[in-house]
């Protein structure tokens, strides 16, 4: 199990825990660079991908993977991307990555 950022008091954090069974938990080292909360993080093809979020400067669209939590790469997007967005939600189908909802920087979305 993996906790990925988030909000803490006095601001957001980019730390990564992992726990084997929920009760122990270690941090893991080092962090990776960026800083997001309500980021949801989905597993593809044995990597774990933190999509979209909120940073301290707004809604992003950056995608984020790792295959083993500790070294983090930034997906260089070709093609079409999602609208900078919160509050969202991701899933995994069929061999695809989908984004769904969430908010934009202007209102509620409904687009995917």
């Amino acid at each position: 199990m993996y906790t990925i950022g988030g909000q803490i008091p006095g601001g957001l954090t980019n730390s990564v825990y992992t726990s084997s069974e929920g009760y122990d938990w270690t941090e893991s080292s080092p962090a990776p660079s960026f800083v997001t909360r309500s980021s949801p993080a989905v597993v593809f093809n044995n990597s774990i991908y933190i999509i979209g979020g909120m940073t301290n400067n707004g809604r992003v669209n950056e995608i984020y993977t790792t295959s083993d939590g500790i070294n983090w790469t930034q997906v260089n997007v070709t093609g079409d991307l999602f609208t900078a967005r919160t509050g969202h939600s991701v899933i995994v189908w069929n061999g695809y990555m989908y984004v769904l909802g969430g908010s934009t920087v202007d209102s509620a979305s409904n687009s995917s």
